[in-house]
């Protein structure tokens, strides 16, 4: 018997990548045991398509489901691979260099430099997130 498909009634319709997972919050924090929320913006996942970003929250008990560049059809999880046109890598992180920063953190506090760590032009899906935390780390030898 075939698994049935992953379906998130939160996300919309239509073809698309998780394409960051932003800010956590509590929709009703005056609820007793109530689930934080993320938000998490979605990108078209056809790379020629506009870059219309849709930001949309999911339950934290959900988020195993939707990890990064995954790919989704009308809130169904699509089992492809990632899109051919991103490009991954596979990179030795030294443990003990970890430094927690928001993502839009210049690296001027940390190196004295005048640039970003993530800039716009390089990754434009943390423009609504920019006071999301990320780790910052060196890479290993």
């Amino acid at each position: 018997m075939a698994a049935k498909p992953f379906h998130l009634k939160s996300f919309p319709e239509g073809a698309w990548r998780v394409a960051w997972l932003g800010d956590v919050a509590f929709r009703n924090r005056y609820q007793s045991y109530s689930q934080p929320s993320i938000r998490v913006t979605l990108a078209p996942s056809e790379p020629t398509a506009p870059a219309k970003l849709v930001e949309v929250q999911l339950a934290v008990g959900a988020l195993m489901a939707a990890p990064m560049d995954s790919l989704w059809i009308d809130g169904t999880k699509l089992e492809a691979a990632v899109p051919p046109d991103l490009i991954r890598a596979t990179v030795e992180i030294d443990t003990t260099s970890l430094t927690p920063i928001k993502a839009g953190m210049s690296d001027e506090q940390l190196f004295g430099s005048e640039s970003f760590f993530l800039p716009f032009w390089q990754h434009s899906f943390h423009r609504e997130h920019t006071e999301s935390w990320c780790l910052h780390g060196k890479a290993g030898d």
